[in-house]
């Protein structure tokens, strides 16, 4: 009996400590909040400072970049593409003819028209370069713009110009005043 007795007792005890882990734990809970409410004013102003660290980082950052890009607009280089009085840039009005002509296709007249206009101040001396916007003009039905860079072609006529673009100037010259 005497078994039993301590056994129970054990058991008792045992019970005891069980139903006080939980407010053991409950209090260590409490204990580990106050902590952290003492501590967070203390860890709050940390990361306030850490955060405007950093934000006077990247204000300087950005004061810099802004100073590189007023460097680059200072010495941005003017490049005039325009070729000289009387000149001529061939390849610039190759390409633009080339790719006029393929937006005049595509019947994407405003970029042909774009593209034409290049080639014609490329080489403003050049009677086809004139024939090409006098074309695009007539296909968006303005005969007089058309016209003019059609006179204006048979007016480049003189040597090196490209005869046969004078000769269909002349020809729609004579069609369109008609």
């Amino acid at each position: 009996m005497r078994l039993r007795i301590a056994s129970a007792r054990r058991r008792t005890r045992a019970t005891d400590l069980r139903a006080r882990e939980p407010s053991l734990a409950s209090s260590a809970v409490r204990l580990l909040a106050l902590v952290c409410a003492f501590a967070s004013p203390g860890c709050l102003s940390d990361q306030i400072k850490e955060n405007q660290r950093q934000l006077e980082q990247q204000q300087t950052q950005i004061n810099q970049l802004q100073q590189e890009i007023a460097a680059l607009q200072n010495a941005r280089v003017s490049y005039n593409t325009a070729p000289p009085p009387g000149g001529c840039d061939q390849g610039v009005m190759g390409e633009a003819t080339h790719k006029g002509a393929e937006r005049f296709a595509a019947n994407d007249l405003t970029r042909a028209l774009a593209y034409y206009q290049d080639a014609a101040d490329a080489c403003p001396t050049s009677p086809r370069a004139q024939v090409n916007l006098a074309h695009l003009y007539e296909a968006m039905n303005d005969n007089a713009q058309a016209l003019a860079h059609y006179q204006e072609a048979v007016r480049l006529s003189g040597p090196p110009a490209d005869p046969d673009a004078v000769a269909e100037a002349r020809a729609a010259v004579a069609r369109l005043q008609k």
